[in-house]
């Protein structure tokens, strides 16, 4: 996923030596580092560190220390963070077969589809589950994306009825496919008929009617990669910020997406249009999430730390 380092500001992608050179002065000032136990090599360390290249975002470099504390950094990837809490929905994890590196899976019913998404922290994942079972411990997820392609489009125009109406509407489907997940068959019929009225209403307006014009905010699959989706969501917050290294402008705006809330980072260069707050970003993204444990110092009896530290200043 190294073609997302262009969301945070590198536009023209550095070279391996530049990239090892930034990555390598990063990791000795790093602010969040984490460490566990690596059960496939004895005497030796997992680790990741986040080199930030900006307010909120940065790459983090992911690797081991064997026994005689050398670090051997393994894979980087870009990363986006964000203050808010996007679902306390059930979470599973799964180690991914062709990179070191970890998918959550997550069924939230406001989405509409199973999002999967790339574990940010996936170190002090491993450290937080290795004497519990995730589900023990009910993470909350921050979700977050990136982007390379985007553009924006104008709101639809809706009035304090509208809105009113479809804040109901949506926490009555919500009501109604909580229920049916739980065996209400009752639910289960209202849920699937309301779906199938908003259906018949969508197909006979789409004629004569642009999707967009229709369709507020929207998430679903896009390409080949499981983590991958297009998202239309509403602009509630925007910043433009700068890449420390590249200097180059990184729009990070935090959106509403079917109900849920999620932070993205693009490239200004890669943005068509214009963002503001009620407006709506359109675009290609890669999902990511960073999992909390809240829970994890009630159920740890050894009163360890989940893993996340936050690095003196002077650390080697």
């Amino acid at each position: 996923m190294h073609q997302y380092l262009r969301s945070i500001g590198f536009v023209n992608r550095p070279t391996r030596k530049e990239m090892n050179q930034i990555l390598n002065e990063g990791i000795q000032s790093s602010a969040v580092r984490s460490y566990t136990t690596n059960d496939a090599e004895e005497n030796s360390l997992l680790a990741s560190f986040d080199v930030e290249m900006g307010k909120g975002f940065g790459v983090c470099v992911c690797g081991q220390f064997d026994a005689d504390d050398h670090f051997y950094p393994e894979t980087y990837f870009p990363y986006l963070e964000s203050d808010e809490v996007s679902t306390s929905e059930e979470i599973d994890v799964n180690q991914r077969v062709d990179v070191e590196a970890y998918s959550g899976v997550c069924d939230d019913l406001r989405m509409g589809v199973t999002l999967i998404f790339r574990v940010h922290n996936y170190v002090e994942y491993l450290k937080s589950t290795r004497n519990h079972d995730i589900h023990d411990l009910h993470p909350t997820t921050s979700i977050t994306a990136l982007s390379t392609k985007g553009s924006i489009l104008m709101p639809l125009y809706r009035t304090p009825e509208d809105k009113q109406n479809e804040l109901k509407y949506n926490r009555e489907r919500f009501k109604y496919l909580t229920q049916a997940r739980e065996g209400d068959v009752d639910a289960m019929e209202k849920a699937t008929g309301a779906d199938m009225e908003t259906t018949m209403s969508v197909s006979d307006k789409i004629r004569h009617s642009d999707v967009f014009s229709l369709v507020d905010t929207c998430c679903m699959p896009a390409g080949a990669e499981c983590e991958m989706f297009t998202i239309v969501g509403e602009i509630r917050d925007v910043d433009l910020l700068e890449n420390s290294y590249t200097k180059s402008q990184v729009y990070v705006m935090k959106l509403t997406c079917n109900d849920m809330n999620m932070a993205v980072a693009i490239s200004r260069e890669d943005l068509y249009g214009e963002p503001a707050v009620g407006r709506r970003f359109r675009g290609d993204v890669w999902l990511q999430g960073h999992l909390y444990f809240p829970n994890l110092s009630d159920l740890d009896s050894t009163g360890k730390d989940s893993g996340e530290q936050r690095a003196e200043n002077g650390n080697d």
